[in-house]
């Protein structure tokens, strides 16, 4: 299991519905100071994520009908 998969659980989700994707990354990278800010490519467009020490990553990731996804890679 990874450190991203371990991290990205329910409750993470639910805060991502409440308070938007990209507020939940920041949040995420304020409590877990082993992280660096890296941009993740989907399609031809660049989205913001976060790795980690082992090599996972927790990334935006474009939804349907215009909206955003955070997902573990």
């Amino acid at each position: 299991m990874t450190i991203a998969k371990n991290i990205l659980d329910q409750e993470v989700k639910k805060y991502a519905e409440k308070n938007g994707v990209i507020n939940t990354l920041e949040w995420i990278y304020s409590n877990q100071h082993f992280s660096k800010f890296k941009k993740v490519q989907w399609g031809n467009h660049y989205y913001d994520g976060l790795e980690f020490c082992d090599g996972s990553i927790i990334a935006i990731k474009p939804d349907h009908f215009n909206s955003l996804e955070i997902v573990a890679i």
